[in-house]
């Protein structure tokens, strides 16, 4: 299975994001955009941060340990994103299993080839998971949101 060709490996990654795509949209199913009128000013019910119950992904093309905007931003951008709507969903919640609920995903790339992991990290991770703690560790200890980084209850990695 490792020596797959590469048409083979390409559908297999397509396959896996309509998949991801197909969850986040069954997930968000009133998030549709109704048209508004061109007049229309302030918060949709669609665009509104605030709104209990609403879930969060954020999709980025980089992850740590490559320590680009494009790989740290999106992480704080999440971390910060699940401290707001706990505070929201809990402050709003009459219902106790509520409290323990994840609402923030960051979707980041996982680079197959151990070469890959090496020219762009600097080291290689034997699995995903050990990438998931590698993230998670950096975020509680670097950025000191170890409530974020939490698996149990901070962000879906």
């Amino acid at each position: 299975q490792k020596w797959k060709n590469k048409g083979q490996r390409r559908t297999e990654f397509l396959d896996r994001m309509a998949l991801v795509s197909d969850a986040m949209l069954e997930q968000e199913h009133d998030a549709l955009l109704e048209k508004e009128p061109e007049n229309a000013t302030g918060i949709t019910h669609q665009s509104d941060f605030t709104r209990p119950g609403r879930y969060f992904t954020i999709v980025t093309t980089a992850a740590l340990p490559w320590m680009t905007g494009t790989a740290v931003n999106p992480l704080l951008r999440a971390a910060h994103l699940v401290r707001k709507t706990q505070l929201i969903n809990n402050n709003n919640s009459t219902n106790t299993t509520t409290t323990c609920q994840q609402w923030v995903t960051l979707v980041v790339p996982w680079l197959e080839l151990p070469q890959d992991q090496q020219a762009l990290y600097g080291r290689i991770f034997q699995t995903q998971q050990h990438q998931e703690e590698y993230i998670r560790t950096w975020l509680a200890e670097n950025a000191e949101m170890p409530d974020a980084a939490s698996a149990s209850t901070g962000l879906v990695i």
